[in-house]
């Protein structure tokens, strides 16, 4: 197995901890020192706080800031001195110690002993100078706090919390569930995405060495774009201290990966079908681990060291844009992702599942149309059969043709009442083509212009339809036989998956299948049972009486899951 086992659940203290230990066994701070030994001195010294002064978030905070771009140069080929320490000059530590003693005049400290008063100084700063070394360690920040010049607390979250979340000078409410949040959305994602990938190369044997070197599908051409562009704007971005920027695009990008590229790749990780999704997905986790090495330096280690067996990321150098980058696919296939997006929502106004496959979408959006590839990754994550292009929204629309009450009231006073009346029960689409005719329609005796009436666009009646100022999607609501069926086998694989997981059944475990449901139920399906068998990983599928029931279409169905070798765990 050359990947760990990655549980989707993301334990952070577990991860620092195995990162502090990892980094002490190595020393890798000299490690690193004696890489970069020869490479051109960058050096950023800070200024200290006060020694006796108890370390707080906005230590870590400003101390943060600084050991990203040191990290980030070092990456970069750069020999950078890390030197930390602190303000111990006299007054506020003498202060807290005349506190402590009870003295309050400088008679009083001569008769205790100036020397005596100087040591009990020397201890105060000692005392507090232990708090700082455990703080800075516990940060992930790389400094020296045996040689003078100390500071810091924070762990990878409120690291990022604090790149991620505005520039440094951003006011800005720090809370547990603000660092949760931010957290959540790109570390917990990335971490997801990187126990995805190690859960199915491992169950497909897929190994970074592997010989073989399949076409790209359009998915890889796209993410491996977007990774070379990562690349570049972070480079630039840190190399003009630009920490937000940065760390935008980064959050942008395990977006991207996650919610497109692995929500429409799914597939093609099961059983060994693509390598080259496999080799992709590992290219992209391998550099993210690089890019955010200097924003969250323990777990970008962790992933390194799993998907490379190498010593650390630290001791590598910052990743290099290979010239993938194509505007042209970025555009199209955020076109793609825009009219997607508007197709999930016509289904939710009109209260029709994902997946339910439905007989086309017909869709509006500026610029050039799709090549196949792309059409074909829409047409899946639309789930329609086919996709048509149209030019105006009034080919999915009709037409309600209403008063202009301010313009017609006066004109026309007690006759409003049966002319509103006449006009809600015209066909509108029929009064505006001959408005656009002939500038003018005749209702209920009266000659009405443009200006009398406003024809306003209503949702035709077996379309569900979603825009988005020149962009629409339009879902054709007609459900054939054959569609509601393929819908049913949809959901069934759905409810006995979910059943999998409660029976703590693992991702590659075969199982026999008993089902319990209407014969005429069962029949519809018919066409897809061969479909069914597969996605669930049945050993045996049959049909019986009893077990645990759900509900299927409104149908009652009962399931009965045993292992095909023996109890799971």
């Amino acid at each position: 197995m050359p990947f760990p086992e990655v549980t989707p659940h993301f334990a952070p203290a577990a991860l620092e901890e195995r990162a502090l230990t990892r980094w002490r066994e190595l020393d890798l701070i000299a490690r690193v020192d004696e890489l970069r030994a020869n490479g051109v001195v960058w050096s950023f010294y800070e200024g200290p706080p006060t020694a006796n002064g108890r370390p707080g978030v906005h230590h870590v905070w400003a101390r943060g800031f600084k050991d990203l771009y040191m990290r980030f140069r070092s990456m970069q080929g750069n020999r950078v001195p890390r030197k930390g320490g602190w303000d111990c000059h006299g007054l506020p530590v003498e202060i807290e110690v005349e506190k402590e003693l009870g003295l309050s005049s400088k008679q009083e400290i001569e008769q205790f002993g100036i020397s005596e008063f100087n040591e009990r100084c020397r201890q105060s700063v000692q005392r507090y100078v232990g708090d700082w070394k455990a703080l800075t360690q516990r940060a992930g920040i790389w400094i020296d706090t045996d040689d003078v010049y100390w500071t810091s607390l924070g762990a990878d979250a409120l690291r990022w919390f604090f790149f991620s979340q505005g520039q440094p000078w951003t006011p800005r409410r720090i809370s547990h569930e603000a660092i949760r949040t931010s957290s959540s959305e790109t570390l917990v994602t990335l971490w997801n995405v990187y126990s995805f990938f190690t859960t199915y190369a491992n169950l497909d044997q897929w190994e970074p060495t592997d010989s073989r070197r399949p076409a790209r599908h359009v998915l890889d051409t796209w993410i491996l774009s977007e990774l070379d562009d990562t690349v570049s704007s972070v480079t630039r971005s840190l190399s003009s201290f630009d920490s937000y920027d940065s760390a935008r695009r980064l959050a942008k990008f395990v977006d991207d990966l996650s919610n497109w590229y692995i929500r429409r790749s799914r597939g093609r990780f099961w059983r060994g079908s693509e390598p080259g999704a496999y080799a992709t997905l590992h290219e992209c986790l391998v550099t993210m681990s690089q890019l955010i090495a200097p924003f969250c330096p323990m777990l970008a280690d962790e992933l390194y060291l799993g998907l490379t067996s190498q010593t650390s990321v630290h001791l590598t150098d910052w990743p290099a844009d290979r010239g993938r980058y194509d505007p042209a696919l970025a555009e199209q296939m955020a076109s793609v992702r825009r009219l997607a997006a508007l197709g999930r929502a016509a289904r939710v106004e009109v209260g029709v599942k994902v997946r339910q496959p439905l007989r086309r979408a017909l869709l509006i959006h500026p610029g050039d149309g799709f090549g196949v590839e792309l059409l074909e990754e829409l047409k899946a994550e639309l789930n329609v059969k086919e996709i048509e292009r149209i030019e105006v929204v009034s080919e999915v629309t009709d037409w309600q043709c209403v008063p202009n009450f301010r313009v017609l009231g006066p004109r026309l006073g007690a006759k409003m009442t049966s002319l509103r009346k006449e006009l809600s029960e015209s066909d509108g689409s029929r009064l505006k083509a001959d408005m656009d005719r002939d500038g003018f329609v005749e209702v209920g005796g009266e000659r009405l212009t443009p200006y009398d009436v406003e024809f306003r666009p209503v949702r035709r009646a077996g379309i569900a339809l979603a825009s988005d100022g020149e962009w629409a999607t339009a879902l054709d609501l007609v459900i054939t036989p054959e569609l509601l069926a393929e819908g049913v086998a949809r959901d069934l694989i759905r409810s006995l998956n979910d059943f999998r997981k409660l029976e703590n059944f693992g991702i590659s475990d075969k199982v026999n299948v008993v089902l319990d449901m209407p014969e005429q139920l069962r029949t519809e399906i018919g066409p897809h049972w061969e479909w069914i068998t597969s996605e669930i990983l049945a050993a045996n599928l049959s049909f019986g009486s009893g077990g645990t029931e759900f509900d299927l279409n409104g149908h009652s169905v009962r399931v009965q899951l045993t292992s095909a070798e023996g109890k799971p765990e």
